[in-house]
C-alpha cells in the first residue's frame, strides 16, 4: 500500500512570490494518485505494472495565486521516492503484508529468526547480538571518535563559566 495519501496533502497558496500554477499542480497530483493506486495493485499482483510518472514542468505564476514551490517540490521528492519502492516490490511479485510484522526487540513472543524476503536464501539469527567492529557499521565512520560529544560539552562548560562570571 501506498505510504502517501494524495487527497490529504496541502500546498500553501502563495501571491506576492513565485509560485507554480494550481490547476497544473492539481491535475498532476490526480495523475500521481491513479499512478500510486494502479502500482499497489500491481504490488498484489492484480494488475500489471503502469508506466512511470512523467516529471512534471508547471507553469510559474506571479501576482496571482499559485501554491508554494518549495512544497509542491518538496512533495513530489517524496512521490518520487514512494514510486520507486513501489516498483520495486511490484518486480519482486512481494505481496505488502496487511498485519504489521512483529519486532523481535520490541516483541519478546517474536521468532528468534527472522527471514529476509528479499533474499529467501538467506536467514538472519537475531537471538544473539553482532559483536567486534563490525557490530554496527553504520555507526562506525571516518572520524567519528567521540569528538563532537566533548566539543559540546566543553561548549556548555565554557556557556557555565561566563555565566557564573558575569553573575
Amino acid at each position: 500500500m501506498a505510504n502517501i495519501d494524495v487527497d490529504r496533502v496541502r500546498f500553501s497558496p502563495v501571491r506576492l512570490r513565485e509560485g507554480y500554477d494550481m490547476g497544473e499542480v492539481d491535475q498532476h497530483l490526480d495523475l500521481v494518485k491513479q499512478t500510486l493506486a494502479a502500482l499497489d495493485a500491481a504490488v498484489t499482483g492484480s494488475a500489471p505494472v503502469p508506466g512511470a510518472l512523467p516529471s512534471p514542468r508547471f507553469t510559474p505564476v506571479r501576482l496571482r495565486e499559485g501554491y508554494d514551490m518549495g512544497e509542491v517540490d518538496a512533495f513530489l521528492d517524496e512521490v518520487a521516492a514512494e514510486e520507486a519502492r513501489l516498483r520495486g516490490l511490484a518486480g519482486r511479485g512481494i505481496a505488502v503484508p496487511d498485519a504489521p510484522q512483529t519486532d523481535p526487540v520490541i516483541d519478546p513472543s517474536a521468532p528468534d529468526r527472522v527471514t529476509d524476503v528479499s533474499a529467501p536464501a538467506e536467514v538472519v539469527d537475531v537471538s544473539a547480538p553482532p559483536t567486534g567492529d563490525a557490530a554496527y557499521p553504520e555507526l562506525i565512520r571516518e572520524g567519528s571518535s567521540g569528538t563532537g560529544l566533548a566539543v559540546v560539552a566543553l561548549v556548555v562548560l565554557v556557556a557555565l563559566v561566563l555565566a557564573l562570571v558575569l553573575l
